[in-house]
């Protein structure tokens, strides 16, 4: 129960209509379920005892034989009968489309919503969060999350119809519908209630073993390189080889149970068929009765017995889907906040009594640290290993939020919770992520290119001297450059990083250890093309190597949780 109240609860005001119009679409199809069954009656009366028959259905079934010109009272039956259950079928048949319809909208619906709210949270976040768990969620969790609500609207369609059908029963015979009721759902709580902590046990264990999977693809397939190298093929594969094992093993055991509700009710139903029968037997002679009730149970029995398994079938799912609908229902319920967009025009730049250190952590990474920005500075960052160097520039690109602060561009205080400054900024890491696409999808990233915009572009490649380099390229700008840009050498992975940054009309550009991986000579390049760069926008320096600050006019150096000022001339 716990668990339909939190599909409900998710259910998205934009699905509300939806549901309900199916819901409507259900209670009707119930009635042409039980409609079609409660025809049985009144057809083998027609056969068996024409003068028993109910007034109303004797005058239908005279009329309709006026109507269509058949005189044998028996086929105008056959032919109702008939009519009633093919517009039962066609019916149906809409339901299911109807339902699978709004199946693929949910899906849609929260898998684009959970990755946007991934999208949306906040950089500790990402780096506090394993990747593996967020892939797993959105191709595998959100499916079963999806899945869980199919199972809800069949649970929900062979529920109204075994009570519609009961109810017609309970009309006819109402001791004998009680027993049989009650013996189906007695046995059917024992069965549940015997093997709901093993179903709950393997869908947790399917999600566990599902997240080390991935991780095990992510990391083989990233360190391909040392994989090889150092001969640790097996040492993967087993490892993947045992989560798949544990997580397929799972998904076995739940397959292997979901066969046994169909036979567990089938064996109940039978037996109880067949004790009626004696009973009917022992306590009536009327043969045509008795023909006519069991008829009727035999034709609500041919329909019961799979709605009663589906329903076991269907509370067993919930119950193996409940760790993913608990865990997509969290995912969906984190705080993302939407923050404003704020264009600036950067002259001044000044960041006040930062006290910062990671959740989690006892460690203080900045105490009481202030430093300023001015347009056209060209800014060095120094500092060992692990002093914050990287924190910083977060704290700069409003990335990482610290407990106490002032943030100051041109004076005017900065909310970074609530305002998003990060498109003053260009930022080129140490290893600059490419996507598997074209050089120029790479500088656009996400960019659409106007006509006036195409000569902003060829000015980009110029300013990042990466223009004659392309026209080298048989494809020019369309040259794949591979995934991680595999295609390219490290010095021009650094370039492109730079022309995305100036394609974005950054202000601000920063890099972070960005040519701590090439080798002399580019780094050289790219240290000398920063300083005629330097003349239009600001640039800030993160590096442990004091040769490439030689064109800075302002050095800081982190150490202690402070930032301290470095002369030039040291």
């Amino acid at each position: 129960m716990n668990i339909v109240k939190k599909l409900y609860s998710i259910i998205d005001s934009q699905l509300f209509f939806s549901f309900s119009f199916l819901f409507l679409l259900l209670i009707f199809g119930m009635f042409l379920e039980t409609l079609s069954i409660g025809m049985v009656i009144p057809f083998l009366d027609s056969i068996l005892n024409p003068s028993s028959m109910n007034y109303l259905i004797y005058e239908f079934l005279l009329n309709a034989s006026n109507l269509f010109n058949i005189d044998n009272l028996i086929v105008v039956a056959a032919i109702v009968l008939f009519l009633v259950f093919l517009f039962k079928i066609l019916f149906l048949i809409l339901v299911a489309w109807f339902r699978n319809q709004l199946i693929f909208k949910i899906n849609l619906f929260y898998n684009k919503k959970l990755y946007l709210i991934y999208l949306q949270q906040g950089y500790l976040f990402h780096i506090s969060k394993k990747s593996s768990e967020i892939i797993r969620n959105l191709v595998n969790e959100v499916d079963s999350f999806t899945y869980a609500f199919k199972v809800f609207f069949i649970l929900v369609t062979e529920i109204l119809v075994v009570l519609g059908i009961t109810t017609l029963m309970l009309v006819v015979n109402p001791k004998a519908t009680l027993f049989i009721f009650f013996i189906i759902i007695f046995c059917s709580c024992i069965f549940f209630l015997f093997f709901q902590k093993l179903i709950l046990k393997w869908g947790e264990e399917r999600q566990k073993y599902e997240a080390l999977r991935i991780k095990d693809i992510q990391h083989s397939l990233g360190a391909i390189k040392e994989v090889k190298i150092y001969g640790k093929l097996n040492f993967f594969k087993n490892n993947y080889s045992f989560n798949s094992f544990k997580k397929y093993k799972s998904v076995q055991y739940s397959g292997f149970l979901s066969n046994l509700p169909r036979l567990w009710i089938e064996l109940i139903v039978i037996s109880s068929f067949v004790i009626l029968f004696f009973l009917y037997l022992k306590t009536s002679n009327n043969s045509a009765m008795i023909i006519t009730s069991l008829a009727l149970y035999g034709a609500a029995s041919f329909r019961l017995l799979p709605s009663a398994s589906r329903i076991l079938n269907c509370l067993q799912d919930l119950r193996y889907l409940e760790p993913a609908i608990n865990l997509v229902s969290d995912e969906l319920n984190l705080n993302s906040k939407n923050k404003q967009d704020k264009a600036f025009f950067f002259n001044n730049l000044k960041i006040q009594k930062i006290y910062f250190e990671y959740p989690k952590r006892k460690k203080t990474i900045f105490e009481n640290l202030s430093f300023e920005i001015n347009k056209g500075d060209f800014i060095g960052i120094v500092g060992p290993s692990g002093s914050g160097k990287t924190s910083l520039i977060n704290i700069i690109l409003g990335l990482l939020i610290p407990k106490s602060y002032n943030y100051l561009i041109n004076n005017e205080r900065v909310d970074l919770e609530k305002i998003n400054i990060t498109n003053l900024f260009g930022y080129v890491p140490q290893k600059v992520f490419l996507l598997d696409d074209t050089i120029e999808n790479n500088i656009l990233f996400g960019n659409k290119v106007f006509l006036e915009k195409d000569k902003k572009l060829h000015s980009v490649l110029k300013n990042s001297q990466l223009d004659q380099f392309i026209q080298q390229l048989p494809n020019k700008l369309n040259t794949v450059v591979g995934e991680n840009g595999i295609q390219l050498s490290g010095g021009q992975i650094q370039r492109i990083g730079i022309a995305r940054a100036l394609y974005n009309s950054s202000q601000i550009l920063i890099l972070d250890e960005s040519t701590n991986s090439l080798d002399k000579k580019n780094e050289e390049s790219i240290i000398n093309f920063l300083k005629e760069l330097n003349i239009k926008i600001t640039i800030i320096l993160i590096t442990h190597k004091l040769d490439n600050l030689k064109h800075c006019n302002k050095i800081f150096k982190i150490d202690n949780k402070k930032l301290t000022t470095i002369k030039i001339n040291d």
